[in-house]
């Protein structure tokens, strides 16, 4: 059967191209729409399947002059190769002559978020590594990518009032250091924390506290990476020193926080923008 439809087929073809210009080829129906017409429920049409291995080569060869092909072959590609701008990946191609490159005909997509996912208490002094569900990331492409890091930091707690004063207020702060292939990126956060004595108000004395008021910001850096490659990142937190909270902000009450609230929570985001 195979032999027979790949005969008919053939046979289509050539009838066609003896024919004047004006014929029609209908491959499962008999009202042809256009100069090729195949009509089916049940069935797909297969694409000349191909290995290329680089955009700006066209590995196969026109059949007739056994040189250049011509503007708009068309094949499907089943290899994916690492070759920088001119890497290739399974799916449609089409070729283009003034450009001498095959042209993907399919959107080059790649998202990918790591979260963290313990609650961290930093201290001043130390430096205290965020743990992810996962630490890795292989792209499936190559090219730059986008990396985003949505990050947060609360405060700790501070030190009580001095006798006199009725608020006190001071700022936490740290720098993240962000570790990926091969590059450094570090960045500083603050957050505030405060305390309020009540008595000149209601005269109970009772204090209130205002602790880990998180600031949340984004850092954005793009690196380019290798389809295929496994990376690993890790980031940190140096938490610089803190007189003003409890403890000098290296144990206890006085330490900073980076936890999950909600929805929100550290994360680092990883996107494909072009070649």
């Amino acid at each position: 059967m195979k032999r027979l439809y790949i005969h008919t087929l053939i046979t289509a073809f050539s009838f066609a191209y003896c024919i004047p210009s004006y014929s029609q080829i209908g491959i499962g129906t008999s009202t042809p729409q256009g100069m090729l017409d195949i009509t089916s429920t049940n069935s797909g049409f297969v694409y000349p399947m191909v290995s290329l291995t680089r955009t700006d080569t066209q590995t196969i060869l026109n059949p007739n002059t056994g040189l250049e092909i011509v503007e708009g072959t068309t094949v499907y590609n089943t290899n994916i190769s690492s070759n920088g701008a001119h890497s290739v990946y399974e799916g449609l191609y089409v070729w283009d002559v003034s450009n001498n490159k095959w042209i993907p005909q399919f959107s080059k997509k790649d998202y990918v978020m790591r979260s963290q996912n313990s609650d961290i208490r930093t201290a001043s002094g130390t430096s205290t590594t965020l743990s992810f569900d996962n630490n890795t990331f292989t792209p499936k492409y190559s090219g730059i990518y986008k990396i985003t890091l949505l990050a947060h930091y609360g405060g700790g707690q501070i030190r009580n009032p001095r006798n006199g004063y009725y608020v006190n207020f001071a700022a936490q702060k740290g720098e993240f250091t962000f570790i990926f292939n091969s590059n450094s990126h570090s960045f500083s956060f603050h957050s505030y924390s405060a305390q309020n004595r009540d008595n000149a108000f209601v005269g109970n004395g009772n204090i209130t506290q205002y602790i880990d008021s998180y600031t949340q910001s984004s850092y954005v850096i793009e690196e380019s990476l290798i389809a295929g490659t496994t990376y690993t990142f890790t980031l940190e937190l140096a938490q610089a020193t803190a007189p003003d909270f409890t403890n000098n902000g290296s144990s206890g009450s006085g330490q900073g926080y980076i936890r999950e609230q909600g929805n929100v929570k550290y994360n680092v985001e990883f996107e494909y923008i072009n070649e």
